[in-house]
């Protein structure tokens, strides 16, 4: 009976580990739906978030490659945005033993909400806010300044993670990229948050190698199929998912 339960559990986390990768990978935001569920079948919060971060390095992985071999990264901007990810990751695996993060989990919430509504103004009105205008290139200041803000996504991805939805509001409304070139070159920013951030987790022993271990196996098969499904789908496909997903986080992040 308990050889049972035991294949059962572990069958368990590595479907979750496969769906929530195949659904996420286009859209980010897979760390902000395995925590609560790792939380719920007994990890701590920190050992929850640390152990997510693990799987999630290999649906960035895989992910990366079949967006790369579809020629749906831009590396141009993903590489020095990585390097300013990095800084902020540094800083908030750092924080996360420290700070409370559930009146933050709230305020991401509600600002995911605010984003998404710009996101709409500027793909039904994009005439008025010529600040997204992108049309005639990108100047050099927009391009420093863009870079420095994905410290942000960086501190939150070292923090928790779910630095894919702000990383991609970042590329698409400061860098003008297409829904489905962002869930590309997002990975490159990703890769390097989670790999900072996994570090310093690993340092504190915040890691449960054990569930780390299939959800990374489950991740990077359900990444691969699923960066494979959303250039098949086309953009139209990825924006649709992407709002979904957003919705639906900011609704979890606001009532948890």
């Amino acid at each position: 009976m308990i050889h049972l339960l035991l294949v059962l559990k572990t069958l368990l986390i590595f479907f979750i580990g496969f769906f929530t990768a195949f659904i996420t990978t286009n859209v980010g935001g897979a760390t902000l739906l395995l925590v609560p569920t790792l939380i719920f079948i007994g990890l701590g919060p920190q050992a929850a978030i640390a152990t997510a971060r693990l799987g999630t390095l290999s649906a960035k992985s895989t992910g990366l490659y079949g967006f790369h071999m579809n020629g749906k990264v831009d590396y141009k901007i993903g590489l020095p945005a990585a390097i300013f990810g990095v800084i902020g990751a540094f800083l908030g695996a750092n924080v996360l033993v420290i700070l409370s993060y559930s009146i933050l989990y709230r305020m991401i919430g509600f600002l995911i909400l605010l984003t998404l509504i710009v996101v709409f103004v500027e793909k039904t009105m994009p005439h008025k806010l010529k600040i997204f205008d992108t049309s005639n290139g990108i100047s050099k200041t927009r391009m420093i300044v863009g870079n420095i803000l994905f410290i942000i996504p960086g501190f939150i991805g070292g923090l928790f993670g779910g630095q894919s939805i702000f990383a991609s509001f970042i590329l698409i409304l400061v860098f003008g990229e297409s829904f489905l070139l962002t869930a590309g070159t997002r990975k490159i920013i990703g890769l390097a948050i989670t790999v900072t951030a996994l570090i310093i987790y690993g340092l504190h022993h915040f890691i449960d190698w054990y569930y780390g271990v299939l959800l990374l196996a489950g991740m990077g098969i359900g990444s691969y199929f699923g960066a494979a499904y959303g250039i098949k789908k086309g953009e139209l496909w990825v924006q649709r998912l992407f709002i979904v997903v957003v919705i639906a986080m900011a609704a979890k992040l606001i009532f948890v």
